[in-house]
């Protein structure tokens, strides 16, 4: 099975992004709170959409992707900070804000590589402008939950 060129490009970039090496105390797509290191990644849909039909990752999320409008999928890993390992068994959760849209709020589904957790789901995106990823993270055995907030802009 011949695989997109830029699969490659963002397997690398996620790979980067949830090494488990802090490279940023706080920015755009990371964040540290109450001793978690919580990453974003944004990317478009049109880079995704490489999967052959018959690939189980053509309909991860169901086929919401196929929806008109700026479609996105939003990836968030949740690592503990002090070892750097990823955080099992937790309920994540996201909505978009923009200043004129509230977007639905949605699971983010269990992604597992390597055995280690990640979180994602497909959104729709404004176009141009600033936007916020609100993200509410719970694990399964604590009532608690953790809410972050990740400002985005799109250039």
């Amino acid at each position: 099975m011949k695989i997109n060129p830029v699969l490659h490009i963002i397997f690398a970039f996620l790979l980067v992004i949830f090494s488990r090496v802090s490279y940023a105390e706080h920015s755009h797509q990371h964040i540290k709170v109450m001793g978690i290191d919580v990453y974003l990644v944004v990317t478009p849909v049109e880079l995704i959409r490489g999967y052959a039909k018959d690939h189980p990752k053509s309909l991860m999320h169901s086929q919401e992707r196929n929806a008109n409008g700026n479609q996105s999928h939003i990836t968030i890993g949740v690592l503990e900070e002090s070892s750097g390992r990823r955080i099992q068994n937790l309920e994540v959760s996201a909505y978009i804000i923009a200043h004129d849209y509230t977007g639905p709020s949605k699971k983010m589904e269990k992604m597992t590589f390597q055995d280690e957790p990640s979180y994602g789901n497909y959104f729709v995106i404004p176009s141009t402008g600033t936007y916020q990823v609100k993200a509410t993270i719970k694990h399964t055995k604590q009532s608690d939950a953790l809410i972050v907030t990740f400002e985005q802009a799109q250039v």
